[in-house]
């Protein structure tokens, strides 16, 4: 239960906020088995509303929960908390740079909308979920998350140039690469992907870019069995051959 002092404190931070049954309840699961039932949601159009709202909550003293689409599995994005939602109003895709290759999103851009702007310009995202038609990038950066395609492209982690992050006290900080003396750079946005939010709540980001593919080709083999087929896959890269995906498909599927 949230009590009439710690209510008032979290309106005023004057950032969007829900206290209703069916809110919360909506708010209570994600893609993992769990449910616990969140004390508010707010819905922050920005840093500076971010930033008010983890000040109001560290004054109520009760936790902050970043959610993005709600796709991971282990309930990552559920708490008895604040649960902030970048996904409602964080989906601008701005800063296109096809020269350096990067472009700036917010945290609740989905992943598809970002490639599906990026397309005309011969470029995408890598990283590829399953979940690609409601992941949001904050998300999948919280996450370092991967997907199917990860022996081409790698993690979220290969691909985050810059970050714009909230700290617990509010303090809004930018996060890219920085050369030390010793001329090795150490890129400190690195160290929030895959943090899932334990680190700072992550508001916006300028993200590297792929070219598309020139073309495509899909090669189908047959084995005997599944034990074969998971023991070819050591030698079909042993074979110089990367392939950018693999996947198994059982006998008797279409």
């Amino acid at each position: 239960m949230i009590s009439a002092q710690q209510q008032a404190t979290l309106t005023g931070s004057h950032c969007d906020i829900a206290f209703d049954n069916l809110t919360r309840q909506l708010y209570a699961t994600d893609a993992s088995i769990y449910q616990i039932e969140p004390i508010a949601v707010a819905f922050p159009r920005g840093a500076r509303q971010a930033s008010a709202i983890i000040q109001a909550a560290g004054q109520a003293g009760v936790a902050v929960i970043p959610r993005g689409a709600g796709t991971g599995l282990v309930g990552g994005a559920i708490g008895d908390g604040v649960v902030v939602d970048f996904s409602r109003y964080n989906r601008q895709i701005t800063d296109l740079d096809l020269d350096r290759q990067t472009v700036r999103v917010g945290a609740g851009v989905i992943l598809d909308h970002l490639n599906h702007f990026l397309r005309p310009h011969n470029y995408r995202f890598g990283p590829d979920v399953a979940t690609s038609s409601r992941a949001t990038l904050g998300g999948m950066i919280a996450n370092n998350s991967s997907g199917s395609h990860t022996p081409v492209y790698g993690t979220t982690a290969d691909h985050v140039a810059e970050l714009e992050v909230v700290l617990a006290d509010g303090t809004i900080v930018r996060l890219g690469s920085r050369t030390h003396k010793n001329k090795t750079g150490f890129e400190l946005s690195r160290l929030f992907v895959g943090s899932e939010g334990m680190l700072g709540i992550i508001t916006e980001a300028t993200l590297k870019l792929l070219p598309l593919p020139p073309f495509r080709a899909a090669l189908s083999i047959g084995f005997g069995s599944t034990r074969a087929a998971a023991q070819a896959v050591r030698a079909i890269f042993r074979s110089g051959f990367l392939p950018c995906a693999l996947e198994i498909v059982p006998a008797g599927v279409p």
